[in-house]
């Protein structure tokens, strides 16, 4: 056998190599992907409840302080504690 077909023959034996070490990268890449578009689908919701849970926490603080200072545990100040806490639930 010649030297130009041998050449040949690990030339593309190369090519073959890297085109299947590429198409695994790719596929790889495609299923990190999709789990890390699920892992950010998921935690949305989640975020948005701490995000509400946070607003609604200084709220009910701000309530608490006022009803222990001015010692007034009146119903208006309890409807709006349970319509806070009604609020943050999912």
């Amino acid at each position: 056998m010649r030297l130009a077909p041998k050449i040949f023959l690990v030339a593309a034996l190369v090519i073959a190599v890297l085109s299947v070490a590429v198409g695994w990268s790719a596929l790889t890449v495609e299923r990190l992907v999709t789990a890390n578009q699920d892992i950010a689908a998921r935690s949305v919701p989640a975020m948005r409840l701490q995000a509400a849970l946070r607003e609604s926490a200084g709220s009910l603080v701000r309530l608490e302080t006022r009803a222990l200072v001015l010692r007034d545990a009146t119903p208006p100040i309890r409807a709006l504690v349970v319509g806070l806490v009604r609020r943050t639930r999912p």
